[in-house]
């Protein structure tokens, strides 16, 4: 019932869902304001490892403030769904290409393991750290050049944690077209199609989280009802109910 008309459901909201969006809404705006609100996102963001309000993802959930504790797990889980699509397969079109790229190399190692909950390779990574690497980029360009055998295997170690495409990606990053920024610039909608954070709608998130949190399911018309000759139209079933 959660799902759109031509997927056999009747768009009803989910109570989550929307709390979820529009709270996150509501941080996003407060980062672009000059509100009172915005100090307390940074200090919230502070005091859970990172100095970036609008990080892709979080290691630590802060549980100080009702409102940025459900913006940061909103944004974790949506970058999850992002990964999960694989960033819509980096190969719709050139900006679609540059923006995945951009996220993909951007990803803060230590976050992500932290996360996936991989312990051995977060104490793995601690001298790694030490030396200035952070992001995704970092690592692989390490990788790329580095020739003692011990130190390039402990960065094959770490780069293994990571889904397959990702190498691939960061391997086509240009550094006149691409730019490793610790910010999330944008959401990937439902329909694979990227939008910049600041024009995303309350509906797309919406849209997003259902899928993201697995609460819709798709009707299979031509299986199931089992019609003859056409005489019904599903959709415009669905649509006047």
């Amino acid at each position: 019932m959660k799902n759109d008309y031509e997927y056999g459901g009747l768009k009803i909201p989910d109570i989550e869902c929307l709390d979820r969006a529009l709270k996150l809404k509501q941080y996003i705006r407060a980062n672009k304001s000059n509100h009172i609100i915005k100090m307390i996102q940074i200090y919230c963001s502070k005091n859970g490892g990172l100095g970036n309000t609008l990080a892709q993802e979080f290691k630590n959930i802060m549980v100080e403030e009702e409102i940025c504790k459900i913006a940061q797990e909103t944004l974790n889980i949506i970058v999850d769904y992002t990964r999960e699509e694989m960033f819509g397969e980096m190969n719709q079109n050139e900006v679609s290409s540059i923006i995945a790229i951009n996220q993909i190399a951007a990803t803060n190692v230590e976050t992500y393991l932290k996360r996936k909950e991989r312990v051995f390779l977060s104490c793995m990574l601690k001298p790694f750290l030490n030396e200035g690497l952070e992001s995704y980029h970092d690592f692989v360009m390490e990788a790329e050049t580095e020739a003692l055998g011990n130190r390039s295997k402990r960065l094959e170690t770490i780069m293994n944690a990571f889904p397959k495409y990702y190498r691939n990606a960061a391997n086509s990053f240009n550094k006149n077209t691409n730019e490793v920024n610790e910010n999330i610039t944008h959401f990937l909608k439902i329909n694979l199609e990227w939008v910049p954070i600041t024009e995303i709608t309350t509906k797309d998130l919406q849209w997003i989280l259902k899928k993201a949190l697995n609460l819709i399911t798709e009707a299979d018309f031509q299986n199931r009802l089992n019609l003859e000759n056409n005489t019904i139209d599903p959709v415009q079933f669905r649509n006047d109910c």
